[in-house]
C-alpha cells in the first residue's frame, strides 16, 4: 500500500511543466466541483435522514467515505479535504437552489 508520500512524489514528478501546473490550478478544483454536483444529482428518495434540513445525498454520503480514506492516509490531508470537501458540498448546496436550471447539467457543463 502506497503512503501519503508516495501519491504526493508520485504526482509532483508528472506535473512538472508550469503551463499544466496553472491549468491544474483552475482544471482540478472545477472537476472537483462538477463530480460533487453529479454525485448531489443522483436521485436520493430513499435517503430518509436529513442534517439541517438538508436531506441526506450521494455527494454526502461520498464525501464523508472520501474523507476516511483520507483519514487513513494522514491526518493533516484529512483535515484539509473535510473543508475543501464541505466547500464543494455548500457550493453546490446554493448552485442548487440558486439556478433553475438542473445542477446535473450544469455539473457537465464546468465538466467538459
Amino acid at each position: 500500500m502506497r503512503s501519503i508520500q508516495d501519491w504526493l512524489d508520485m504526482y509532483g514528478e508528472s506535473h512538472q511543466n508550469p503551463i499544466n501546473k496553472k491549468i491544474h490550478w483552475v482544471c482540478v478544483p472545477a472537476i472537483m466541483f462538477s463530480i460533487v454536483g453529479l454525485w448531489w444529482s443522483i436521485p436520493h428518495k430513499g435517503i430518509p435522514f436529513t442534517f439541517f434540513d438538508i436531506q441526506l445525498n450521494w455527494a454526502i454520503i461520498l464525501t464523508i467515505l472520501i474523507s476516511f480514506y483520507y483519514l487513513w492516509l494522514s491526518l493533516s490531508m484529512a483535515i484539509g479535504m473535510f473543508f475543501v470537501g464541505l466547500f464543494l458540498l455548500i457550493g453546490n448546496y446554493f448552485l442548487d437552489l440558486s439556478f433553475d436550471f438542473a445542477l446535473c447539467k450544469i455539473s457537465l457543463i464546468i465538466f467538459i
